[in-house]
């Protein structure tokens, strides 16, 4: 071969490989444009890249293959993590790298999820927790709790410091620390009021470092101290404060003990108590009495009834009584014996079984019987309502047990005898009023009167 043939053969070569380099650099976008438009195979792809910037239609494209590929770089949207590529809006239809470029226009679009950050809580005491929150949001926690310690806030430094703000909208991954304050609780004394009173130099508040001692309680007249206890049974005794006593932290309630060293019988209702002597007064009908229904005994003393035979009986058992004129003493003992088992005390008590005659209540008023009810011995007396048809210019007060000196009668009170009651009427109180016209009127003037006959 001729060295003329030869150049020819290679100048023909080189303008077959600047060809096929000019057709490979330009391939889907001829021209070399590196945004949007190009040929392949006589046609024209468009590539418009939606929510990123940046990026070109050749990072989407491998030109010497002709197909589509996953750009190195990752796009950025504050407050979101890029989650892929998509061809339509509802990101249904993923970008995958491989799949071939067809001569048309596509849209990519860039999926974002908004972010979840770690905002990580550093408890010295509970242990460290990490709470997951989404971006533009608050950090939403409980105050944590802890024996002995009571929760002072949320910092963002170590040293605690720097006090962490719960309304703040967290925007990045936090560290926040617990910071702790020794607790102080409430000591809460419970005595009964009647029985003593608490001492003065006793603690109202401990905390973990308590080590104290209680003072006694004073015993008021009639009872002895007996101890602190940690229950109204006072079954767990307590005499200092600390956490060994007080295993759990929080109020707490310390009882007082007292011992009653009285044994004495005192009366309600009907009952009457003078000195050693006890008596109440019963109906002539036959039925059973318990002592309890109209005497008390001192706290938690110990009361043995005995009947004259001397014998212990519980409840007082009675048969009729037939006389209509007379009646029937019945004689019992009371012995009361203290809650410090030594001091006793004995009751001589007389029950009275009232004969089967009845008794009248009379109601007088003006003079005049007004009206009348009939009792047995022995029944509560209920008093009649206020009558409506009193004198003009007077107002019914109350029965009175006398026509003499007004005296009050008492609802209920046990009826042993006939009775006469009388109202008791007072004037009534008319009002004055002075029309003055422009006058001042005298401070003597009166401003009630009463009608007088």
């Amino acid at each position: 071969m001729n060295n003329k043939k030869i150049i020819k053969t290679l100048v023909f070569s080189i303008i077959i490989v600047a060809m096929l380099l000019s057709l490979a650099s330009c391939g889907l976008f001829g021209g070399g444009n590196s945004n949007n438009n190009g040929n392949n195979s006589g046609g024209t792809v468009t590539i418009s890249i939606y929510d990123a910037t940046g990026f070109t239609a050749q990072d989407f494209v491998n030109t010497t293959t002709s197909t589509f590929k996953i750009p190195t770089q990752i796009p950025e949207k504050t407050g979101y993590d890029f989650e892929g590529w998509y061809f339509d809006d509802q990101f249904q239809n993923k970008l995958t790298a491989g799949k071939t470029v067809e001569p048309k226009t596509y849209t990519i679009y860039a999926h974002y999820v908004i972010s979840t950050l770690s905002v990580k809580i550093i408890d010295e005491f509970n242990g460290n927790q990490t709470i997951s929150v989404t971006y533009g949001e608050k950090l939403k926690i409980s105050n944590p709790t802890c024996d002995w310690y009571e929760y002072a806030g949320l910092y963002q430094d170590e040293a605690k410091t720097v006090e962490f703000n719960l309304e703040t909208i967290i925007k990045k991954d936090y560290n926040l620390y617990i910071k702790w304050a020794v607790a102080n609780y409430d000591v809460n004394y419970i005595i009964p009021e009647d029985e003593g009173n608490n001492n003065e130099g006793n603690i109202s508040k401990y905390n973990k470092d308590t080590n104290f001692t209680l003072l006694n309680a004073t015993g008021k007249t009639g009872y002895t101290f007996d101890g602190w206890f940690l229950d109204s049974n006072y079954q767990t005794s307590i005499s200092a404060i600390n956490k060994t006593t007080i295993t759990q932290s929080g109020a707490i309630n310390i009882y007082a003990k007292f011992i009653c060293n009285q044994a004495i019988l005192s009366k309600k209702s009907s009952g009457k108590v003078e000195g050693n002597n006890a008596s109440f007064f019963v109906k002539a009908a036959a039925d059973t009495y318990s002592i309890f229904d109209y005497f008390d005994c001192s706290k938690r003393s110990t009361t043995v009834l005995k009947d004259s035979g001397d014998n212990v009986i519980t409840n007082i058992t009675l048969a009729a009584n037939e006389d209509e004129e007379n009646n029937v003493l019945h004689n019992f003992t009371i012995i009361i014996t203290a809650e410090d088992g030594v001091t006793t005390n004995t009751y001589n008590l007389v029950v009275t079984q009232f004969s089967i005659n009845g008794v009248v209540v009379t109601y007088y008023m003006d003079g005049d019987v007004y009206d009348s009810d009939e009792y047995a011995k022995g029944d509560n007396l209920v008093l009649q309502a206020a009558p409506s048809d009193v004198k003009d210019h007077y107002e019914f007060t109350y029965w009175s047990t006398s026509d003499v000196t007004p005296t009050e009668a008492v609802d209920g009170q046990t009826l042993t005898d006939n009775l006469n009651l009388y109202a008791y009427l007072t004037p009534v109180q008319y009002n004055i009023i002075y029309h003055l016209g422009l006058g001042v009127n005298h401070p003597n003037n009166p401003d009630k009167y009463e009608y007088s006959e």
